[in-house]
């Protein structure tokens, strides 16, 4: 038993590394030893699917299931890998035995969900669910799987799929668990006080689900709703405090607080958990970085970026850091690539700064303009400030937040509010 736990320890650091094959080679050799143990079982299972094995995952997943009835997890991902065969009914007979078991492992489950080379295969999914309907045309649960299989295909079906989770719903309440992919559309169009009011009701349809807190957090930063945000963040930790990303995302909440030494406990917690969430470097160098620590905030930025070169919320943090560190060449390197792929408008102020640095007036005001642009009620506060004093008070204000939806800060007595700066 202790080789076992070692092999699947080893499996568990070899799939976090991107060592796919070796991680799989680790799982087998428990099983090996272990027939059927389940942990290595499903991380087996995951890694031939997101292969494209389907037929060896069909067959892990199936062997899974079989071992172990009660694996909601088993059945949902047998679910997913079935209606990828062209097998329909057979998938969504599963579903419903995953969805009986635990409805929760359902919406959060993923094979790929969101990546672009996976859009056709929800397409066909999709395809594949019309024609399931016009056999049972009053199933609540082909209505909701339609709907989340045209949000996740991501192509002009957004409306389409609210509606058809919707209709799902309607005919069958217990697809209350589409609920929070009804939330999640709503995320995607930025229409967030929608997607909090529907969390509300998915919250009560699957109580004690950590994930769905952590989304409804998100949602509340974005409005601003600082304290109901950390309230959900700290719930979501509470009920599944092993989850290093569930930790990672309660950092980044602090962050945006300008909480930086609340956020490097948390990061340091994510890093260190049995599912570490590897992301929290970039949080943790934007912590380090907010509590002055150059150095250590560049170390832990760029292995962020080593795993994820195009994270443009990491690229404007370290362009950050190389400006204060006097850098100014490798940070207009990291601000202009930033800038390249999601114009934030912190970006801009730090390139500015830099511009300022370099006795560059006409680039500065340029930035400054862009920033204005960008987080209008934030500059708007500072429009008697000269462009490089506004820039710099707008990043101070903005605190730990370097995102798409920048925030600012404002205090009244002891409490701390969060304002959206567009």
């Amino acid at each position: 038993m202790r080789r076992h736990k070692r092999w699947v320890v080893q499996g568990l650091a070899l799939l976090r590394a991107g060592r796919e094959l070796e991680a799989a080679r680790s799982f087998l050799k428990v099983q090996k030893q272990d027939p059927g143990e389940q942990t290595s079982l499903m991380y087996l299972g995951e890694i031939f699917a997101r292969g494209g094995n389907h037929e060896r995952a069909l067959a892990i997943f199936s062997a899974a299931a079989a071992r172990n009835p009660r694996n909601a997890m088993a059945y949902a991902f047998l679910s997913q890998i079935k209606r990828r065969l062209g097998r329909t009914e057979e998938g969504l007979a599963d579903l419903e035995r995953a969805v009986a078991l635990d409805p929760r492992c359902v919406w959060m489950l993923s094979l790929g969900y969101g990546r672009a080379d996976n859009k056709p295969l929800y397409l066909r999914e999709a395809q594949q669910l019309d024609a399931a309907l016009m056999r049972r045309p009053d199933s609540g649960l082909l209505h909701a799987a339609r709907g989340v299989a045209r949000a996740h295909a991501r192509d002009g079906e957004l409306k389409a799929a609210a509606a058809d989770i919707r209709r799902g719903i309607g005919l069958d309440p217990r697809c209350g668990w589409a609920l929070a992919w009804l939330a999640e559309i709503h995320r995607w169009e930025g229409r967030h006080a929608q997607a909090v009011a529907i969390f509300d009701r998915a919250v009560d349809a699957l109580p004690g689900d950590p994930n769905l807190l952590v989304r409804r957090g998100e949602s509340r930063l974005w409005l601003g709703e600082f304290r109901a945000a950390l309230e959900d963040f700290d719930a979501a930790v509470a009920l599944e405090s092993s989850s290093g990303a569930i930790v990672a995302w309660r950092a980044e909440a602090k962050l945006w607080g300008g909480d930086w030494r609340g956020a490097l406990r948390d990061c340091d917690r994510a890093l260190a958990a049995p599912s570490p969430a590897l992301w929290a470097h970039c949080w943790r160098g934007a912590g380090n970085l907010q509590g002055g620590r150059i150095k250590p905030a560049l170390r832990d930025l760029d292995v962020a970026l080593a795993r994820d070169p195009v994270d443009a919320e990491a690229l404007t943090w370290r362009g950050e850091a190389h400006r204060l560190g006097g850098h100014w060449n490798k940070a207009l390197r990291d601000l202009d690539r930033a800038i390249a792929l999601r114009p934030f408008a912190s970006a801009f102020m730090n390139r500015g700064l830099v511009w300022s640095s370099l006795g560059e007036a006409d680039r500065l005001r340029e930035d400054f303009r862009a920033a204005r642009r960008l987080a209008p009620k934030l500059m708007r506060t500072l429009r008697r400030r000269p462009p490089a004093a506004a820039l710099s008070r707008a990043l101070s204000l903005s605190l730990g937040n370097r995102t798409a939806h920048p925030s600012f800060a404002v205090r009244k007595g002891s409490r701390l509010y969060l304002r959206s700066a567009l």
